[in-house]
């Protein structure tokens, strides 16, 4: 009798040991990390795109112990200060921007070389995009002299590579009248209430921002003329023809010619090679969820992110990740 009182007791023991165990939630990841992406406006693509990227580290946080948060910034200029003073781990840039942080010389705007930094992949497609109002009367290019156009904020990216593009197809910005620095959720109110004749962004389509300013008043995408922009692509190889598909808004039926860059998402050395490794994995393993976040990241190719827009070296951590999927290369140069 002893003996099974005995029994039941360290079974009763066992099993509420186990139970517990049961009920514990599982222990956390022994090298928790919180990182920061930069982005940009709420309104644009890059921030529903961090966030989409944030999602997907925080639902596997336990497995790579990575936390991560998408912050709204005045964009790609902004973003790759933010990286070179430690503020974020991540960021979206334009390609454009990538490049003059590289060379360190060619921006708008003075930059110093940033070699330490690296890129992880590219994504989808930004378009100059130029909304008028039609009681502008703006038809060309040409017709924006002596108007008010507004450019975005200043210090950001978006708006350098803007002043860069119009210059470079003979449009000096002197030339406008600038109208007040709006940000981008500001800019349809400003171009329908008539603070602005025409509002320009780089931008993936669609775009909320775009679609308010085509939609509130009585206003049309300016098209760009086919030679200016073969010639503003040779001499900026990072650029490239693009068009903003026709029916990508309610009120546009054409397409509309135009050139255009990449974003891309990038890193500096400091983030160690297991970080970015299981970041890269991460994005490609939940590639259709990316894909999802926004409409211009619809026809996103994997291949394709993997070189095109990207001039900083490709970090180890990425680099890891894509050899082993057999997405890049035995031949790439680190």
């Amino acid at each position: 009798m002893k003996k099974l009182l005995f029994g039941l007791v360290v079974i009763t023991v066992a099993g509420y040991a186990l139970f517990s165990v049961m009920q514990e939630p599982p222990p956390q990841h022994v090298n928790d990390r919180f990182v920061v992406i930069g982005t940009a406006g709420e309104t644009g693509v890059y921030y529903p795109v961090g966030q989409t990227i944030c999602n997907l580290l925080n639902d596997g946080r336990l497995q790579h112990g990575i936390r991560c948060s998408a912050r709204s910034t005045p964009g790609s200029f902004y973003n790759i200060e933010a990286l070179r003073r430690g503020e974020v781990e991540y960021a979206l840039v334009q390609s454009d921007w990538q490049f003059y942080a590289v060379r360190g010389a060619g921006a708008p705007q003075p930059m110093l070389a940033f070699p330490a930094l690296r890129s992880i992949l590219s994504l989808h497609g930004e378009i100059l995009s130029i909304v008028v109002r039609q009681d502008a009367k703006i038809r060309t290019l040409d017709d924006l002299k002596g108007k008010r156009v507004n450019l975005g904020l200043p210090g950001s990216g978006q708006r350098e590579s803007i002043r860069l593009v119009f210059e470079s197809m003979g449009q000096q910005i002197e030339r406008m009248v600038i109208a007040t620095q709006f940000a981008p959720d500001d800019q349809a109110r400003a171009l329908c209430d008539g603070s602005a004749d025409a509002i320009v962004y780089l931008a993936g389509h669609p775009n909320a921002a775009i679609g308010d300013a085509l939609k509130a008043c009585d206003t049309a995408f300016l098209p760009i003329d086919g030679d200016l922009v073969e010639r503003f692509v040779r001499q900026n190889p990072y650029y490239g023809a693009a068009t903003i598909p026709a029916n990508s808004y309610p009120s546009q039926s054409g397409a509309i010619r135009s050139v255009g860059l990449l974003a891309t998402l990038v890193t500096t050395t400091r983030e160690s090679e297991e970080n970015v490794y299981q970041m890269t994995r991460t994005i490609y393993e939940g590639f259709d969820k990316l894909k999802a976040a926004h409409p211009a990241l619809a026809e996103l190719d994997k291949l394709e992110t993997t070189k095109a827009g990207l001039t900083a070296p490709l970090h180890r951590g990425a680099e890891r990740y894509l050899r082993g999927a057999n997405m890049l290369p035995q031949s790439a140069a680190r």
